[in-house]
């Protein structure tokens, strides 16, 4: 049985809280299938123009999803479909698929999420977002690592963005326990659409920003004791400079339950989405043992 949830707030004052309460079933070739229910509260914006379609909304909903067995020599594939409605009565879909392989050097994904915009005004006027997100990760040494994510957007309302992001890190003294890792991240976007008040998504026609900082790790194992934080700072062509604090941290409390949190904050005013998440996981019967093998790097 698992509990997640996360509220987003950003500068336009709007808040987004989503929750999901799940119960999921492995079978005997460790094949898991899941049902949730799901909430989210998405409020309005806080806009200078009168808009109708900016209002709040509740939106309740049910989702099942499959994944095949967690197998450190095979992909891993999931697959997600659900329904939502909302408190004015109006039904939406959502569909998620993703399929990624690990080895000991190498993680690479390829993930589809088709949904609708969680904003006010988004779901009032039923726009929906497909994203792909291509993500490779290499260690080509226990120093050095590599990550690469080039993520493409389309929205029913016509907007269309890609966007990627190179990040380069230097895993120092790795062991078991703590390590410092310093970085280097550029960031570049492009779109069709210049929507920065927001309304009714935010999306700009370009953007690039660089920068770097410094992250520290603790832990390997999903099973144990697991944290990472990162802090950088970017110059931005968009806000000029800003300073972006993430983490994340999981731990067992019980031999079969484990807590879970992350969250990602910014410093600056043009456009910000400050977000933190909280999730549960209780394993009622472990039948076989689950299988992990982490990376060398």
């Amino acid at each position: 049985m698992g509990f997640t949830t996360a509220y987003v707030e950003d500068n336009f004052n709007q808040s987004a809280w989503q929750t999901a309460m799940s119960v999921n079933l492995r079978n005997d070739s460790l094949q898991q299938h899941s049902v949730a229910v799901t909430y989210a509260s998405v409020s309005s914006l806080v806009l200078t123009d009168f808009d109708p379609a900016n209002v709040a909304h509740d939106l309740y909903g049910i989702q099942y999803r499959f994944q095949t067995a967690q197998r450190p020599d095979r992909a891993l594939f999931s697959v997600a479909l659900g329904a939502e409605q909302d408190n004015f009565g109006k039904n939406f879909i959502n569909f998620q698929s993703s399929l990624s392989r690990s080895t000991e050097k190498v993680f690479k994904s390829l993930s589809l999420d088709f949904a609708s915009v969680k904003t006010g005004p988004a779901i009032s006027k039923g726009i929906y977002r497909s994203e792909l997100v291509g993500y490779y990760e290499r260690g080509s040494t226990q120093l050095l690592q590599t990550n690469l994510a080039l993520v493409g957007s389309y929205y029913t309302n016509g907007g269309i963005e890609g966007a990627l992001t190179a990040k380069i890190f230097a895993n120092l003294k790795r062991e078991n326990k703590g390590f410092f890792s310093p970085f280097a991240e550029v960031f570049v976007s492009a779109s069709n659409k210049n929507q920065p008040n927001g309304n009714p998504y935010w999306i700009i026609d370009s953007r690039f920003y660089g920068g770097g900082g410094l992250a520290w790790a603790y832990g390997k194992d999903e099973r144990k004791l697991k944290a990472r934080i990162e802090a950088g700072y970017f110059y931005d062509n968009y806000t000029s400079s800003f300073l972006r604090v993430s983490g994340n941290l999981s731990f067992p409390i019980r031999e079969f339950t484990y807590i879970s949190t992350q969250f990602e904050l910014f410093n600056q005013s043009l456009y910000y989405s400050n977000g933190v998440q909280f999730g549960m996981k209780h394993y009622f019967d472990r039948r076989r043992q689950y299988a992990y093998k982490p990376r060398n790097y």
